[in-house]
């Protein structure tokens, strides 16, 4: 307010921002978009709740953040991750090296959706004693937060992406990324983390998962298909697709801890 004598008797305190609730859990911060409700954050989140905090995010800081616009609708961006079929093909160059062949196993938490990427050296673990096990060693671990999240924990880093739609076709996409502080020391350290940044976010994500969905978008608008079918290995594609439907008849699914097992 430039010119407070024009306002001489406006109540200030009745006309601040709107005040939303947030809450920290799992190493994040969660904020509603609704003033008047409360966030139980835990039991949206259930059994992957558990996961972020297993996993240690708490202890990860933030390395850099992009913001694009890609223009598609964010359903596409998001279903990129959820088949693993594509890999040996699309990311012939780059991702097919560490990955078994687009080997994903999946749970169904809820409305979220926990996968684990089976990586090239998975039978390794066949030599190691159980209690020794580290699944990050041997896969990488995603999860599809519902509606519009999709969190990757890589070996030594994470992947925070999150899908804002604008229009049908319009989409902004964040992508930051974490780091145990620990794991990249000094300035060899920090040019890892460069690298690694430039190659997911650049290349793997930009120019190959998303490039790919900016054109399927384009070749829906004209509207050629009636439907479209998916094939044995995209049934987790069905699946969000289900929850989404289902929120939108107000059909809530409950994240129950027991659908997902630790």
């Amino acid at each position: 307010m430039k010119k407070s004598l024009q306002h001489n008797h406006l109540d200030r305190s009745k006309y601040g921002l709107v005040e939303l609730p947030v809450v920290e859990y799992g190493g994040l911060v969660w904020i509603s978009a609704t003033s008047d409700k409360p966030i139980d954050i835990q039991h949206y989140l259930g059994a992957v709740g558990d996961n972020l905090v297993h996993f240690g995010v708490a202890d990860h800081l933030s390395f850099r953040k992009s913001t694009i616009v890609k223009h598609t609708n964010w359903k596409l961006l998001i279903k990129t991750y959820l088949e693993g079929y594509h890999v040996p093909f699309l990311h012939k160059n780059t991702l097919a090296n560490a990955f078994r062949k687009g080997v994903i196993a999946h749970t169904e938490c809820g409305s979220h959706i926990r996968l684990a990427a089976a990586r090239t050296n998975i039978l390794d673990v066949l030599s190691v004693e159980r209690e020794k096990w580290r699944i990050l060693d041997y896969a990488s671990v995603y999860y599809s937060i519902f509606p519009n999240t999709f969190f990757i924990m890589h070996p030594d880093y994470v992947s925070l992406n999150i899908f804002h739609p604008e229009a049908p076709n319009r989409t902004v996409w964040t992508h930051e990324m974490f780091y145990k502080p620990e794991h990249f020391e000094g300035d060899k350290g920090q040019e890892a983390l460069a690298r690694r940044f430039e190659y997911t976010n650049d290349v793997v994500f930009n120019d190959e998962d998303f490039a790919i969905a900016e054109r399927v978008q384009e070749g829906l608008r004209y509207g050629s298909n009636k439907h479209h079918t998916l094939g044995l290995e995209e049934g987790l594609i069905g699946i969000f697709q289900r929850n989404i439907d289902d929120a939108l008849c107000d059909k809530t699914v409950v994240p129950l801890k027991s659908v997902c097992p630790q």
